[in-house]
C-alpha cells in the first residue's frame, strides 16, 4: 500500500465536512442579504388608488408642516459653525460640553469637553459646577490635542449633598497662549 492512497480525512467524515461547508456558505449568504435589505429601509411601494376603498391624497404644497425638507434644530442647540473660517485662527478657545450625565447610584456628574481648536501642546481645563456666583465643585484635567480639535476630560464630580435644581457649568480652557470659557447648564 502506498502513501498516496491514504487520506487525512476518513471516508465516513467527508460528507459531514462538505455539508458543513455548504451550510456555512448558505448562512453567510442569508445574513448578508438580510443586512443589505435592512440597510435600505425606504419602501418603493406607493398606495394603490385603483383598489376600491382606498384613496390617495396628496398634501397641499403650501400647507404648513408638509415640507419634506428636514427642519433645522433651534439655533442654541447647534454647534458653532465656522464656514470659511479656520477656528484655529481665533483669538480665544471655543468648544462645547459633549456630555453631562448624572449617575444616580454614585451621585456623580460625568462630563467631557470638546475644544474646537487644535492645541499644539497640552493645555488645561478647569471645570466648575456653580449655582449663581458660588463655585460648589471644581475639577481640572489636561486638554489634549486630537486629530483636528482638542479634548478635556472625562470629569467626574460628586453631586452628593447638592439640592436638586439647575446648576451652571463653567469650563475655563487655556492652551497655546489662548483662553476661553465654555458654559452650559445641568439639572440635578
Amino acid at each position: 500500500m502506498s502513501n498516496s492512497s491514504k487520506h487525512r480525512v476518513p471516508p465516513y467524515r467527508r460528507p459531514l465536512i462538505v455539508g458543513g461547508f455548504l451550510l456555512l456558505v448558505a448562512v453567510i449568504g442569508i445574513v448578508t442579504v438580510l443586512i443589505f435589505k435592512n440597510l435600505n429601509p425606504t419602501s418603493t411601494t406607493e398606495p394603490d388608488s385603483s383598489r376600491p376603498g382606498t384613496s390617495v391624497t396628496k398634501p397641499d404644497d403650501d400647507a404648513p408642516g408638509t415640507d419634506d425638507r428636514p427642519t433645522e434644530p433651534p439655533l442654541e442647540d447647534k454647534a458653532p459653525s465656522y464656514e470659511g473660517e479656520d477656528p484655529n485662527t481665533l483669538g480665544e478657545l471655543t468648544g462645547v460640553i459633549v456630555y453631562k450625565d448624572i449617575d444616580p447610584e454614585t451621585s456623580t456628574l460625568h462630563s467631557a469637553v470638546s475644544i474646537n481648536q487644535y492645541l499644539s501642546a497640552d493645555g488645561q481645563c478647569i471645570y466648575n459646577l456653580k449655582r449663581g456666583d458660588a463655585i460648589l465643585r471644581t475639577a481640572s484635567a489636561v486638554a489634549t490635542p486630537d486629530v483636528t480639535t482638542s479634548v478635556c476630560g472625562p470629569f467626574n464630580l460628586s453631586v452628593d449633598g447638592l439640592d436638586s435644581g439647575v446648576y451652571q457649568i463653567e469650563v475655563i480652557v487655556t492652551g497655546d497662549d489662548k483662553r476661553g470659557v465654555i458654559t452650559d447648564e445641568v439639572t440635578i
